[in-house]
């Protein structure tokens, strides 16, 4: 399955989070 994701900068959530996110999505 794939997915498409858009991080938009300063949309509230931290950079921590942002990076944490990128790297969950590419493990699954």
């Amino acid at each position: 399955m794939q997915h498409r994701v858009t991080f938009i900068p300063g949309d509230g959530i931290g950079p921590e989070v942002a990076e944490a996110t990128r790297r969950v999505l590419e493990a699954t």
